[in-house]
């Protein structure tokens, strides 16, 4: 968060010994081309913009902007290290042993493909190397235990794991706002073993008022799919979740009912909801932290990041 050094010959000769360093590969991949000018023409058209207001101008930046960014995202890269520390975050104990990581590794592997991700190549390779490679090299993050019946790994430092877990959670977003707007209304944690086995029905209009709520909460965190309405989008994620059977809709009372999970399936409802818990969890944070600034209390900035910082933990 802070500004960037500026550069100087001083610091180029510092970092010439980096440079025999070997810190892995580079992929590199590149969407399909495309046109300013008619990406411009069809905003301006489906928008029914007026092109000469310096208001719609700046609209059609930030729209044109968005759908770029999204593009990117689309073309992003998984990595080995984002499929292990992902289903280590969101595992709802407080460790895992090496048989069931290795499981939801492939689990995951599979989810990501299915949602057309980009895979890179050595994320198809051996599931069970590529966890030992990923746990050792984030040792200092990962804590692992040899001294049970069987390797348990366990997140110690969940925020400098949440890079690796970010850089495929854009697949899942809208399917995972669905899925905490679902455990929201219902009686039930996401954490809770009993969420895994039985099922329950939410209203499908309170589902849309929460997960339009979570959407306008969560806009400055995610890019989302470019479309004309909101409820273009939340249908689009909430058939996907029918089609996968992770909800059963009905068009009769508009009620969302989960199913139970099956012997040898993972539970993919709260799967969903620990990818996005910990942004909502850091929000509310903030907002007890503003509360108990309520009405006149005045802080300074830095005691104020560390009342917030106390308060999480």
């Amino acid at each position: 968060g802070q500004s960037k050094r500026p550069e100087s010959i001083k610091s180029l000769l510092e970092s010439i010994e980096l440079l025999s360093f070997n810190f892995g590969k580079i992929d590199i991949r590149l969407g399909d081309p495309l046109s300013m000018r008619k990406m411009i023409e069809r905003k301006i058209a489906t928008r029914s913009l007026d092109a000469s207001s310096a208001f719609a101008r700046k609209q059609l930046t930030s729209l044109v902007a968005y759908s770029i960014l999204y593009k990117i995202n689309k073309i992003s890269i998984c990595t080995p290290t984002s499929l292990v520390v992902t289903s280590l975050l969101t595992h709802p104990g407080r460790g895992m042993g090496r048989a069931a990581l290795i499981e939801k590794v492939k689990w995951l592997r599979n989810e990501v493909n299915e949602r057309d991700g980009r895979i890179t190549k050595a994320a198809w390779g051996d599931v069970g190397l590529m966890v030992d490679a990923v746990t050792g090299l984030l040792s200092s993050s990962i804590e692992r235990h040899t001294n049970l019946v069987e390797t348990v790994y366990r997140p110690s430092n969940r925020f400098e794991l949440s890079f690796y877990r970010n850089q495929i959670i854009h697949l899942f977003v809208p399917e995972a706002i669905i899925a905490c707007s679902i455990f929201a209304l219902s009686p039930y944690s996401p954490s809770s073993d009993r969420s895994q086995y039985v099922s329950f029905t939410v209203a499908r209009d309170d589902v849309v008022k929460y997960v339009r709520f979570l959407s306008r909460m969560l806009k400055w965190e995610f890019i989302f799919k470019p479309a004309r309405d909101f409820l273009h989008n939340f249908n689009a994620s909430l058939n996907s979740l029918a089609e996968q059977g992770v909800v059963s809709v009905s068009e009769d009372n508009l009620t969302i009912t989960t199913q139970p999970r099956t012997k040898g399936e993972k539970h993919k409802l709260r799967v969903l909801a620990f990818m996005l818990w910990p942004f909502i969890e850091a929000y509310w944070i903030v907002s007890l932290a503003i509360y108990a600034l309520f009405p006149d209390k005045m802080i300074e900035e830095k005691e104020f990041e560390r009342k917030m910082q106390r308060l999480a933990e």
